[in-house]
């Protein structure tokens, strides 16, 4: 989809960032690709933890981007669902950070 968008010219201001996004996601995908197992065990631990914060209760903030440049909103949008969410270790980080700890009870 990022790629399809560049070759139309449409995000052509952030063209250097998306290509740094693609290099990290290659990066990032081919490490996990070496470790599969603990990728696996990682992601179940994310998983368990999000389900008993949901069974819980527990309250979450989140990180938006506002902006009136929907092509720098989409961009962030795009580090989130192909990065970040998708590395269980940066999806712990992005837990423990939108976590509030009154509502873990610290």
């Amino acid at each position: 989809m990022r790629v399809k968008a560049l070759k139309k010219g449409y995000l052509e201001n952030l063209r250097w960032e998306y290509e740094a996004l693609e290099e990290l996601k290659a990066h990032i995908y081919a490490g996990w690709k070496i470790d599969h197992d603990l990728f696996k065990q990682l992601s179940k631990v994310n998983e368990n933890i999000l389900r008993t914060m949901k069974a819980q209760n527990v309250q979450r903030g989140a990180l938006y981007l506002n902006s009136k440049d929907e092509n720098l909103v989409e961009l962030f949008d795009a580090f989130f669902g192909e990065i970040v969410f998708v590395d269980p270790i940066l999806q712990r980080i992005y837990i423990h950070n939108t976590t509030m700890p009154e509502a873990l009870g610290i």
